[in-house]
């Protein structure tokens, strides 16, 4: 990973590239207020903003190119998020070079995980695998998305609502030494860049893979549509709060996304600090870690593992719980990792997918047109850092006589 701030001009790639256990214990310590309750609630807001631009521009167009226009979604969000900054890409309709660049960020992370295999032969295959283009314009997008950091810095408490860095800048009027300003301007950078790659690849995945995933089976799309319409009177009814606490089927949708396609297409690696794992000494510096894609589709976790059932997931209570998955091994996949590197952005990544979920299945109903065609997870899905999606068409047409354009 430190690899890449050659590349992408970023010298700290901030907590999710921290390999000391214990400087990365301080760092997430440090990173606790922003994904506090007071935080996250004042997030809100915004949220429910830019996932109603998401669905009023669906309704709109009416076909549209998912992955185009979840990559728009996502960065129009993480900007908002992370920077406090509106990126209105949803608005334009056109990719940015925001947009494209990190697209390529994914594959160099690729490419220098691999050379790390061929140290003896790792600059003449990188020149021949990056061009100088894509090398330059990679560089440009990381001095730009420093800018929008530096930018949210100087605007101290000076913003339209709550994100994520404002419990980590200092406050105004803070005496501090230039060199000490620095210092922390160049840390608050840092971990602006880790939040925003986590804000777009992870979730840009779940809620792609999650709409294709029901799309292939109308049959779960019609319940989840069910549960979301009878649960909430409105558009407007839908709250986070409630997509948690009274949507258990929509919650089961989400986790048996995540099951078959994680956030990250990696097993999270880790290196060993020298224990015995399953009665194998592991010796220090060795790097450990699962293949969720192999786990997600073991016949000994799942029954049924290659297919989207979300009734897996249900309590026996539920009216749609299936006893055929009573022996399932439920966490056999964590998406979001466990112990002290878990994902400190779970929390975040659920509430996006349960609004932009529940308000799709209100407001529209989603298929692939007629002359779409499935996707392959086996075959269409190319893996980088990052999963890449091939371009698939979507058909949303308003619910019954629900419509969100004025």
């Amino acid at each position: 990973m430190q690899d890449l701030s050659e590349f992408t001009g970023f010298p700290d790639l901030g907590v999710a590239a921290e390999r000391n256990p214990e400087t990365h214990a301080q760092v997430a310590r440090a990173l606790q207020p922003s994904f506090s309750s007071r935080v996250l609630q004042g997030c809100h807001g915004v949220i429910h903003q830019v996932v109603d631009e998401f669905v009023t521009q669906l309704e709109r167009r009416g076909e549209v190119n998912l992955t185009e226009w979840v990559d728009y979604f996502a960065h129009d969000i993480s900007g908002e998020l992370v920077y406090n900054r509106e990126a209105k890409i949803m608005k334009s309709g056109d990719p940015t070079p925001d947009i494209i660049a990190s697209r390529k960020m994914s594959y160099l992370g690729a490419v220098i995980v691999a050379l790390k295999r061929f140290p003896l032969l790792k600059f003449p295959l990188f020149v021949c695998l990056i061009p100088w283009a894509l090398a330059s314009g990679i560089s440009t997008f990381g001095k730009t998305v420093q800018g929008y950091a530096r930018a949210r810095i100087a605007k101290g408490g000076k913003v339209r609502h709550l994100d994520l860095l404002e419990p980590i800048i200092p406050p105004e009027g803070s005496i501090v030494s230039q060199e000490s300003k620095k210092r922390s301007d160049d840390w608050i950078v840092a971990q602006a860049n880790s939040l925003m790659a986590g804000a777009l690849g992870p979730v840009t995945n779940a809620i792609i893979s999650s709409i294709l995933l029901l799309c292939d089976w109308p049959e779960t799309m019609k319940r989840l549509q069910e549960e979301v319409r009878a649960t909430f009177e409105s558009y407007d009814d839908i709250t986070v709060e409630a997509c948690q606490s009274a949507c258990p089927y929509l919650n089961a949708v989400i986790e048996e996304d995540l099951r078959l396609v994680t956030p990250a297409p990696f097993g999270l690696p880790r290196y060993s600090p020298g224990a015995d794992v399953d009665g194998h000494f592991v010796p220090p510096g060795i790097t450990v870690q699962t293949c969720n894609f192999a786990a997600a589709r073991n016949p000994d976790y799942y029954f049924l593992p290659r297919e989207f059932h979300p009734e897996r997931f249900l309590q026996e209570t539920h009216q749609w719980y299936d006893r055929r998955f009573s022996n399932d091994t439920k966490h056999a996949v964590m998406p979001f990792s466990i112990g002290p590197r878990r994902c400190t952005g779970a929390t975040i990544a659920y509430t996006e997918l349960r609004l932009i979920l529940a308000k799709l299945a209100w407001a529209l109903d989603v298929e692939l047109p007629a002359s779409g065609k499935k996707v392959s997870w086996e075959e269409d899905v190319k893996v980088y850092a990052t999963y890449r999606f091939p371009n698939v068409w979507i058909k949303c047409e308003k619910a019954k006589l629900v419509s969100l354009i004025a």
